[in-house]
């Protein structure tokens, strides 16, 4: 007999009906829910939509790993740190690298000045400005100190 009690669970809500024709409630309930669910859905569709819509007014670029940091529950810092230890590895390898041309740089101008003394007559050309001023304090002053001895040697002719 259809008298007897039905237990019905509906998202979590149970509810006890008698009899046959209390089934106009249990439609009423669903439709209640389907509303509720189908507002709350078109919610979080206008929540998406002012999230989409924010992101045009920032220009700002964030980069990936720093987004993996937070994700996976790390300081954004640390990422800073490892990066601004990377960058200052990376320049005084470059900055070897610039040296070690420089220095080559100036050991080929001076062997090309000793090797073709008529062909090589400014021996500068090849020097790089990226050469240390120590370096160029140094041949500066031997120039000077060469000019300033007193000359020593007498020519005689035969």
């Amino acid at each position: 007999m259809i008298s007897s009690l039905m237990g019905i669970s509906l998202f979590g809500i149970k509810c006890k009906y008698k009899k046959a024709n209390d089934i106009q409630n249990y439609i009423s309930l669903l439709t209640y829910l389907m509303f509720r669910r189908f507002v709350h859905s078109n919610s979080v569709l206008e929540h998406y939509k002012t999230i989409d819509d924010l992101k045009n007014g920032l220009n700002k670029f964030i980069p990936e790993e720093v987004i993996n940091y937070v994700e996976n529950g790390q300081n954004p810092d640390l990422f800073t740190q490892a990066f601004v230890s990377r960058t200052a590895t990376e320049n005084q390898f470059t900055n070897g690298k610039i040296q070690a041309v420089d220095n080559f740089r100036s050991l080929l101008s001076d062997e090309f000045a000793k090797s073709f003394p008529d062909l090589y007559e400014n021996n500068n050309d090849l020097d790089s400005p990226y050469i240390d001023q120590q370096q160029q304090e140094t041949q500066q002053a031997q120039g000077q100190q060469e000019s300033s001895a007193p000359s020593s040697s007498t020519s005689t002719s035969i």
